[in-house]
């Protein structure tokens, strides 16, 4: 009653002003409230400055440009459908461009990879839905830890770092050690709705809120859209997957999976969206392979019980060794089929080795390095100096950031600092075998140890930079002859004996090639 007389107010006012277009837009900015500055934040933050276009030829760009006078129309169709729990049927439809790999016959449909572009306009509800449905869940920590896909202050090498810590410390314990890498097949497109609608009901989520969420799942559709858009297939509709290239789904595919770590018990399982590693630990090797086919087995069950797949032939498990002696090999299957023991490992973006010695990841990163560094010196003959340094941001300062505080204390590191100098003296356009005493390089670019070091600073608490708990001439040195078998201590201390190991510059000055190196 009380919204049939509130309707029949409003349209009273229109119908007496003289102004009946400027007399709604002052009603819908009234009703609205705060909601014209949340669209227009969203917009402004969350929006990516994109030329592609959506299934309606709308794109990004256009869409930051009329954000201002939409934003208020944009605010009432959204709380409209927050009321009514009903997700607009036409933002549902998701174009798909197919992009060629770059390797493979172009004829072959492996060879292109999908990219899903969702309407521009749905980007806005997705970002409003996905920051409300991370705030239920973050004020009541329903989400495990074991998660560190789509969480803010969380990164791959977040995942990588405490892997690699529960193995040293389980090492340094006398345990024997595997690590299960699980490869989901088409884990996005195969997720069921109505589990993932169990799932949220399960956690409180319930009521509109629930018919929102699992009206924005379900009823999708795809359309390929190719050559510039003058080919186009007919509208598929989709009954199983979450929409890819969107916020929400990532949200709601990490709840799906939030009850992983707790149905396997005997493993601790770390999950980084669809990539899932479980450590299995063990007083003996028999019992580490009793205990990973048991933990095999727990996982296909799981997958199976929640619609998803265990690709059995890319999933493999490693065992890890620190004392020098290989481990014997492990039988460990997946139903009938043997899973493949191997000797490294990569886990996103790192290549792991079985003795954690890096060896693997040190070469496979100065294999892309040399590449860089090909480019780099092919440029140097035709662009600008400014353009130079940008290409080596790009290719190999990006590379070599990643995760350097867990890789840089390999033994052969010094080939990767090596393939760094020699991408220097390409942006300077000298020769390889260059000296670097008498070269300007004032190009302010840390080198890979200052970058460790920088790096592992920032996760170490314990650490000083006036003042070390052990302290040899100088207060800001380690004795190098101090021996630190305990892997808790060593892991904490290790940017300590790197700031010790290099020349005091690097802890003054943001230079890290000045011209007397």
């Amino acid at each position: 009653m009380l919204k049939e007389k509130r309707t029949n107010y409003y349209s009273g006012l229109i119908r007496d002003h003289p102004n009946k277009a400027k007399c709604m837009w002052n009603i819908i900015n009234s009703e609205l409230g705060r909601g014209n500055h949340q669209i227009l934040l969203i917009v402004n933050k969350y929006i990516a400055p994109k030329k592609s276009t959506d299934l309606y030829g709308i794109s990004a760009n256009l869409l930051r440009a009329v954000a201002n006078p939409l934003a208020c129309i944009i605010a009432y169709l959204f709380n409209a459908c927050i009321r009514k729990g009903i997700y607009p049927p036409a933002l549902k439809g998701i174009k798909i461009a197919p992009l060629y790999k770059g390797k493979g016959k172009k004829v072959d449909i492996k060879s292109y990879r999908p990219i899903s572009v969702v309407p521009a306009i749905s980007k806005i509800f997705e970002v409003g839905l996905n920051h409300r449905v991370l705030s239920f869940i973050g004020d009541r920590d329903l989400m495990t830890d074991r998660q560190y896909a789509y969480r803010a202050g969380r990164a791959t090498t977040d995942l990588v770092r405490e892997v690699v810590w529960r193995v040293l410390v389980a090492r340094e314990a006398g345990q024997h050690v595997a690590l299960l890498c699980c490869d989901l097949s088409r884990a996005f497109d195969t997720a069921d709705h109505n589990l993932i609608s169990n799932k949220l009901n399960f956690y409180g989520i319930r009521g509109p809120a629930l018919s929102l969420l699992t009206s924005f799942l379900s009823k999708r559709s795809q359309t390929v859209v190719g050559q510039n858009g003058s080919l186009r297939s007919s509208e598929m509709v989709t009954t199983h997957g979450v929409p890819q290239g969107s916020c929400l789904s990532n949200t709601l595919f990490s709840l799906l999976l939030n009850d992983l770590p707790d149905a396997v018990g005997n493993a601790e399982v770390f999950m980084y969206a669809d990539d899932v590693a479980a450590i299995v630990t063990a007083p003996t090797t028999y019992e580490l392979q009793q205990r990973l086919n048991s933990v095999v087995q727990k996982l296909e069950q799981w997958f199976r019980s929640n619609g998803l797949a265990l690709n059995r032939d890319k999933t493999c498990f490693m065992s890890f060794y620190l004392n020098g002696t290989p481990p014997p090999p492990l039988t460990v299957t997946a139903g009938d089929a043997p899973l493949e023991m191997v000797e490294s490992t990569k886990l996103l973006g790192f290549y792991l080795d079985s003795s954690l010695t890096w060896d693997v990841h040190i070469g496979e990163l100065c294999s892309r390095l040399g590449r860089a560094c090909f480019a780099l010196r092919r440029l140097a003959s035709t662009a600008s100096r400014n353009v130079i340094v940008s290409c080596y941001h790009a290719t190999v300062h990006s590379n070599l950031t990643y995760g350097a505080e867990l890789w840089a204390r390999g033994a052969d590191v010094g080939r990767a600092f090596v393939m760094q100098k020699r991408a220097v003296r390409a942006i300077v356009g000298v020769s390889d075998d260059k000296n670097w005493k008498g070269i300007d390089m004032n190009l302010k670019i840390l080198n890979l140890e200052a970058n460790s070091v920088a790096k592992k600073y920032c996760i170490t608490p314990e650490f000083s930079k006036t003042r070390h708990r052990k302290v040899k001439r100088h207060f800001d040195e380690l004795g190098e002859d101090e021996r630190l078998q305990d892997q808790e201590t060593l892991f904490k201390l290790q940017s300590e004996h790197i700031l010790s190991s290099i020349g005091h510059h690097y802890k003054r000055t943001d230079i890290a090639f000045p011209s007397n190196e």
